[in-house]
């Protein structure tokens, strides 16, 4: 039997021209298919982040779409989310992908199918994936911070406080390390953070915050939800707000994910601005020694 639906889809009559052409150049070529669409359009801005993203990181740009075909499809299978498993790339069809490209792909180290293009792609797919130890890019990411955290429906500071639990998840301290100046500003102080992992027996937090940051920790974690799971969530927030914080929980978990992996630091680029700093954090010299503490919060853990 199915699982419950749990978000509606936006209806297609009340969508406008310009959103009807994009569903219907889904419904043509897939990859996103309709339905997940129809999900984000409660929310335009999560509509075309997700949509003008897709199109210039996926369909276009510098790396090999069968590549990055091969990656999706490594996230679908381990993530177990079979709507997007179930979906196939025309154009990487064409390219060459096959079924039998697929179905080695949970261990496709030992596998004879991929060459090592592949395997190296595909590594760097599970490294990103499971947290272990170009221009087009730039703008992708840009245009759709800007409209889902800094913008749209939900309270800012409540993606704030979604945004630090998904960096304290994968032990992101680039990211974790920064502070939202707009969430400061509506409340949102350092007591808020340090219940962050443990936030359902936190007095620190009311109880939106607290359904926010379980709708984080289900996403981040990759966690089965229930009727009392969406009960709580519907009691809090509205369709457009659950599917811009959803978008928004992706988007930062996916970035965080890959920073975690790369190792950059603060006050390399552009430096000497303590702006978006946590406090400890504001300069070089106090970030070393902030960093360098036994206690510090992103100590890898044993």
């Amino acid at each position: 039997m199915s699982a419950k639906q749990r978000i509606s889809y936006f209806p297609l009559e009340k969508m406008d021209a310009e959103m009807r052409a994009e569903m219907e150049r889904c419904r043509r070529e897939g990859t996103p298919r309709p339905e997940s669409s129809a999900v984000r359009a409660h929310v335009p801005a999560a509509f075309w982040s997700f949509a003008n993203s897709w199109r210039d990181l996926f369909h276009r740009g510098v790396c090999d779409h069968a590549i990055k075909e091969l990656c999706r499809l490594y996230v679908s299978r381990s993530v177990q989310c079979d709507y997007c498993g179930n979906q196939r790339s025309i154009k990487a069809a064409s390219a060459g992908v096959i079924e039998d490209h697929v179905r080695d792909l949970l261990d496709f180290e030992k596998s004879t199918r991929y060459n090592e293009r592949d395997k190296a792609a595909l590594a760097y797919a599970e490294a990103i994936t499971w947290h272990l130890d170009t221009p087009a890019a730039f703008w992708s990411f840009a245009n759709s911070w800007r409209d889902l955290f800094h913008r749209g429906v939900c309270d800012h500071a409540i993606k704030e406080l979604c945004r630090l639990y998904v960096s304290r998840s994968v032990q992101c301290d680039y990211c974790g390390n920064q502070r939202s100046i707009k969430a400061a500003s509506a409340g949102v102080i350092e007591d808020h953070v340090r219940d962050l992992l443990d936030f359902e027996k936190s007095t620190r937090y009311n109880e939106r915050d607290k359904a926010a940051l379980a709708y984080a920790e289900a996403i981040t974690w990759h966690l089965d939800t229930n009727d009392a799971f969406w009960e709580r969530l519907y009691q809090h927030f509205s369709e457009p707000e659950l599917v811009e914080l959803g978008c928004f929980i992706a988007l930062t978990m996916g970035q965080q994910s890959w920073l975690r992996l790369v190792n950059i630091e603060h006050h390399q680029v552009l430096a000497g601005t303590d702006a978006s700093m946590a406090p400890g954090y504001e300069t070089p010299e106090a970030l070393r020694q902030s960093k360098s503490a036994a206690d510090y919060w992103a100590n890898k853990r044993a």
